[in-house]
């Protein structure tokens, strides 16, 4: 059935219809900004060294914060354009400047979306958590100084990271996660984004689901958790081992 008044939609936009064609409206969700992602012109850690997210291949070798590397099982990016971000602020990506996590990390001033998830090592870390470390969501950590959503760029381009298993890995010297595909984790998401995901970004359907052995606590604690760590001005990288860490 062909219709003459569709009307125009936006990437990663809808056009639904109740009348069966007469007139179409444009919907906005499922909403991009849900899903972790890193972004365009991000330096991550192999091991040939640096090499800019954009030009990764499948196959190729990151290095983790074990010690060895994992070949990348799938790279999916998705380009933001200035219409898309008008029309949903929370596509912005959330700038963590250089140093802001503690120990001269990031090198370089990062872009993640906003619920890509950043490795926090600290002594309040232990005693919330008795752990040494947890992964926190990047909307969080906009309490701190230096994190920010930036609504000043134009356009960004979003990228996933997928391995066999969920990894952190190294984003311009800072640990950071791969995108988690676990049963658990996809259930965290609203089921608005869940469908965009694999809308968005098929081949994701094929990927088996993946568990974590990383702690990623419920929004609440990670709440108080940046809360105390901007309270007591605790570097959120306060006790990492840098000698992990890739020159």
């Amino acid at each position: 059935m062909s219709s003459t008044v569709i009307g125009e939609a936006g990437a990663g936009d809808s056009l639904i219809s109740t009348d069966n064609g007469g007139t179409y409206t444009v919907n906005t969700t499922p909403t991009p900004g849900t899903i972790p992602c890193l972004t365009a012109g991000t330096l991550i850690a192999t091991d040939q060294g640096p090499v800019l997210i954009e030009s990764l291949k499948q196959g190729d070798r990151v290095l983790t914060d074990h010690g060895c590397t994992q070949p990348l099982s799938q790279i999916i990016r998705r380009h933001v354009s200035a219409r898309d971000l008008r029309r949903n602020p929370k596509l912005y990506p959330v700038r963590i400047c250089a140093g802001a996590l503690g120990q001269g990390l990031p090198r370089r001033d990062l872009l993640v979306s906003r619920q890509h998830r950043m490795l926090i090592s600290s002594a309040i870390v232990k005693r919330m958590f008795e752990r040494p470390e947890v992964l926190v969501s990047a909307i969080k950590l906009v309490e701190l100084p230096g994190i920010y959503v930036d609504d000043r760029i134009t356009e960004v381009t979003y990228f996933h990271l997928v391995f066999s298993e969920h990894e952190v890995i190294y984003a311009d010297g800072a640990p950071t996660e791969s995108l988690l595909l676990g049963d658990e984790a996809l259930k965290s998401l609203p089921a608005a984004a869940m469908e965009e995901l694999f809308t968005l970004f098929p081949d994701l359907v094929e990927t088996p689901m993946q568990k974590t052995n990383y702690k990623i606590p419920e929004g609440g604690r990670q709440k108080r958790l940046i809360a105390r760590h901007a309270r007591n001005r605790r570097p959120l990288l306060a006790d990492y081992d840098s000698s992990s860490i890739p020159v």
